[in-house]
C-alpha cells in the first residue's frame, strides 16, 4: 500500500518569510501627533529647528496630554496588512525593485504590494478582503505618503528576505538539473 500526497496542498503551504505592518488612515491626527512629539524632542514643527527658547515644563506636560488623547484616536484608523513574500523569480517578473540601471514602476510595485498581501485587518481585529487594484490606489490617495510608503517598503523588505531565503536553501543544482531524463 502507497501513501499519497496532495501536492497543491504542500505547493501552498510552502511557507516563505510573512511580515506585519499597520498603517494608520487618520491622517489629520497622526500629524498632529508627529508634530507634538517632535515639541517633546526640542524641535519646533514648523521650522524642524531646535526651539531658540526651550519650553516651559507646563507646555510640556499640557503636549504629553495631547499626545496621550491623540495616541487611541490614531492607533483606532490603524489598518494592519499581513503581507507574505514569494519566489524570487515570480517577484522578479512583478516588480524588478532590485535593478538599479532599470527601476520598477509605480505601477509595478503597486502589484507587487497587491499580490503581497495576504490578509488585512482592522484596530478592532474586522478582517476585509484582498485589495484589488483600484481598492490599493485608493487607499494610497488617502494615506500620507510615510503611511503608504511604510507598506511599499515592508512588501520590499519581505521579498528580499524570501530572496534570502531562497538562497539559504538552496541546494546548488543547476536549474534544468542534469538529473532529469
Amino acid at each position: 500500500m502507497s501513501d499519497t500526497f496532495d501536492l497543491t496542498a504542500f505547493i501552498d503551504e510552502t511557507s516563505y518569510p510573512r511580515k506585519k505592518v499597520t498603517v494608520y488612515t487618520n491622517v489629520a491626527a497622526l500629524k498632529e501627533r508627529q508634530d507634538l512629539e517632535l515639541v517633546l524632542q526640542g524641535i519646533d514643527p514648523g521650522t524642524r529647528e531646535p526651539f531658540k527658547l526651550k519650553p516651559s515644563p507646563e507646555y510640556l506636560l499640557a503636549t504629553q496630554e495631547k499626545i496621550d488623547e491623540l495616541r487611541p484616536v490614531v492607533e483606532a484608523s490603524g489598518l494592519t496588512f499581513e503581507l507574505q513574500g514569494m519566489p524570487f523569480r515570480m517577484a522578479q517578473e512583478i516588480a524588478d525593485i532590485f535593478n538599479e540601471e532599470e527601476p520598477a514602476t509605480e505601477e509595478q510595485i503597486m502589484e507587487l504590494v497587491r499580490t503581497c498581501i495576504q490578509g488585512v485587518e482592522n484596530a478592532q481585529g474586522a478582517k476585509s478582503s484582498i485589495p484589488t487594484k483600484e481598492v490599493l490606489e485608493k487607499l494610497q490617495t488617502r494615506l500620507s505618503p510615510a503611511e503608504f510608503s511604510k507598506l511599499i517598503n515592508a512588501t520590499v523588505e519581505v521579498n528580499f528576505t524570501s530572496a534570502s531565503y531562497e538562497a539559504d536553501i538552496d541546494a546548488g543544482f543547476p536549474v534544468g538539473s542534469a538529473d532529469v531524463e
